[in-house]
C-alpha cells in the first residue's frame, strides 16, 4: 500500500450494505488466525448480529427480521462436537429472485417478489440442521409467518452449503357477498262480493267472497275478523280457497249473525314466502320484521252486513 502524501487526507470507499448500516456500533476487526464459530460468535449474544440496522417491515406481514438457527447434530460416525447458533437478520431491500439470473425460476418464478434475509456464516465441517423462525418489530415471533426448517444438511470441506427455506405467510381471511335486492308488492284487493245480498235474517247464513291478486304472485292467506257489531252466531269459516285464471285468488266464508243489527267485518290479505328455516310459510312483512324492516305488506277491507230480525228473541237457538 502507498503511504499517503503529505496533507493529503486518506481516502475510503465503503462498499454498499443492503440496509441501513451503523458502522459505529462495529467492534474492532480483528486480525489472526481464524476464528471457530463458537469464537466469532462468543463476542455477541445469541440473537445479535453484532451490526445496528434499520428494520424494514415487509409491507404484506408484521415480519421484520428472520431469526436463524443453526444446530450441529451427527450424521453418522464422524467426529462430532456440539454447537447451536442463533442469530436475527433483517430483510433486504431487494425482493428474490431480484433479476439476478442463477436464481430466476429457480424455484422463484423470475417475475415474483419475495422478501427474504439471508445468513453467510463459516462452519467446521460437518452435520447440521436449520431453523428460521420469522420476528416482527419486535422481536417476537411474526404472527402472521411460520417457521421453516431442514435438518440433516452437510457442510464439507472447502464448499459453501447453500440452503433455501420457505417460511409460508397466512393470507387475509377473505370470502365473497353476494347481493341480491327484489322487489315485493303488496296484494291488491279485486272486490268482495256478497253470495245474495248485504242484507239477510238473523240466524242464517250469509256468504261473503273476497278477491285479492299479488303483483308479484306470492301465496296469499286470508284472515277475517269481525270489528264491531252484535256477537256473530257463528265467526267467519272457510267454505272455499280458489285460484282464478288470472292470477287473483277468491276465498268464500260463511258467518252467521245471532241478532239483528248491523255487524262490522274485516278481511285482509298477506303475501308469503317460505321461511328461511325451512318451517313452511310465512309472513313476508314479518320476514322483513324480522330482519329489522318492519314494514306492511297486506291489504285490507273493512265492510258491514246487515241482519234483520226473523221475529224470535234470544238469539238463533231460541225458537222462531
Amino acid at each position: 500500500m502507498k503511504a499517503n502524501t503529505a496533507g493529503a487526507q486518506p481516502r475510503f470507499r465503503l462498499l454498499p450494505f443492503l440496509g441501513s448500516l451503523m458502522l459505529g456500533l462495529m467492534g474492532p476487526i480483528a486480525c489472526g488466525p481464524t476464528a471457530t464459530p463458537e469464537e466469532q460468535f462468543s463476542r455477541h449474544p445469541a440473537g445479535q448480529t453484532g451490526l445496528a440496522l434499520t428494520l424494514r417491515v415487509d409491507e404484506e406481514t408484521d415480519v421484520a427480521a428472520i431469526r436463524f438457527k443453526i444446530d450441529r447434530r451427527q450424521c453418522s460416525d464422524e467426529p462430532f462436537t456440539p454447537f447451536s447458533l442463533t442469530i436475527d437478520k433483517p430483510l433486504e431491500e431487494i425482493r428474490l429472485p431480484g433479476g439476478i439470473p442463477g436464481l430466476e425460476n429457480m424455484p422463484f418464478d423470475s417475475w415474483s417478489a419475495h422478501a427474504f434475509a439471508d445468513l453467510f456464516v463459516t462452519l467446521d465441517a460437518g452435520c447440521y440442521d436449520v431453523t428460521t423462525q420469522p420476528l416482527d418489530a419486535a422481536g417476537e415471533a411474526s404472527e402472521d409467518c411460520s417457521p421453516a426448517s431442514s435438518s440433516g444438511i452437510w457442510v464439507n470441506d472447502g464448499q459453501t452449503t447453500e440452503v433455501l427455506l420457505i417460511n409460508q405467510c397466512w393470507g387475509p381471511d377473505r370470502g365473497a357477498i353476494d347481493v341480491i335486492s327484489a322487489l315485493n308488492h303488496p296484494p291488491e284487493l279485486v272486490e268482495v262480493a256478497f253470495e245474495d245480498s248485504k242484507f239477510v235474517y238473523q240466524c242464517t247464513d250469509q256468504v261473503i267472497c273476497a278477491t285479492f291478486r299479488d303483483p308479484d304472485g306470492d301465496p296469499l292467506e286470508f284472515t277475517w275478523t269481525q270489528e264491531g257489531g252484535p256477537a256473530l252466531y257463528v265467526a267467519p269459516e272457510v267454505l272455499s280457497t280458489t285460484p282464478n285464471a288470472d292470477g287473483s285468488i277468491t276465498q268464500c266464508i260463511r258467518t252467521v249473525a245471532q241478532d239483528p243489527g248491523q255487524y262490522v267485518l274485516k278481511v285482509t290479505a298477506y303475501d308469503l314466502l317460505h321461511a328461511p328455516d325451512g318451517s313452511g310459510l310465512i309472513r313476508i312483512e314479518d320476514y322483513l320484521a324480522a330482519g329489522g324492516t318492519p314494514f306492511p305488506s297486506n291489504d285490507s277491507l273493512t265492510f258491514p252486513f246487515y241482519a234483520a230480525s226473523d221475529g224470535r228473541t234470544g238469539g238463533c237457538d231460541a225458537a222462531p
